[in-house]
């Protein structure tokens, strides 16, 4: 077999040898292939989480996409049929733009309609992250509904810890929760395991996170 390998070299280094006989390495030094991948960006515009009380509606906004090569252009959502005003839950648009090569970005917007809930949990404003002491924070936009930042409790210097997600309470022990942003557009999800006022535990999937359980405690 080491006999075969060794033969199949030699002939493949002759038969270069005889099709480029001119070339050399001080020919060849400065030749390189390069493949430029172009900077495809979409920008929202307005904000990315939208919330709404049940009823109220949404103008989308649209987002523009900014290309390395071919300049600005706008682009809608491409699912504004899917967002039920009438019913709470969060609901994610979807902006996606591919280019004529084939290269692509994606970004969303959260669309979060509640309605009222009885005895809300009452969270507060900070959770550290055991045993690793790292903070998550948590923003009230009304009684049952909430934005999570840094989900993932990783450092402060860590690019993650700029994720964020909403939480939504829908009934007493009915809880949603759906990444926003860049988390959402890297297609990161979470389960929740434990929600209380003192202590919340959830799974992360995808991305660069390791799908362990979080606890976060008041």
């Amino acid at each position: 077999m080491k006999n075969i390998v060794i033969n199949m070299v030699l002939g493949l280094t002759m038969l270069i040898a005889i099709v480029f006989p001119s070339c050399n390495k001080k020919e060849t030094d400065d030749l390189s292939v390069q493949l430029q991948v172009p900077e495809i960006e979409i920008v929202l515009n307005g904000k990315e989480v939208i919330t709404l009380q049940t009823g109220q509606t949404y103008q989308d906004e649209g987002a523009q996409v900014i290309h390395q090569f071919n300049g600005t252009s706008s682009v809608m959502a491409s699912n504004p049929d899917e967002v039920d005003y009438s019913t709470s839950g969060i609901y994610v648009l979807k902006y996606l733009h591919k280019d004529q090569n084939g290269f692509s970005a994606l970004n969303t917007r959260a669309i979060a309609v509640y309605g009222t809930v009885t005895n809300p949990v009452q969270f507060g404003s900070t959770y550290t992250r055991k045993p690793q002491n790292t903070i998550m924070k948590i923003d009230k936009v009304s009684s049952n509904l909430h934005i999570i930042t840094n989900f993932g409790g990783v450092p402060a210097t860590n690019a993650l810890s700029k994720h964020s997600a909403c939480l939504l309470q829908k009934g007493p022990d009915d809880f949603e929760i759906k990444t926003v942003g860049a988390a959402a557009a890297d297609h990161i999800d979470i389960e929740l395991i434990k929600v209380q006022s003192d202590t919340i535990q959830l799974v992360i999937f995808g991305g660069s996170y390791a799908p362990s359980l979080r606890t976060f405690v008041k």
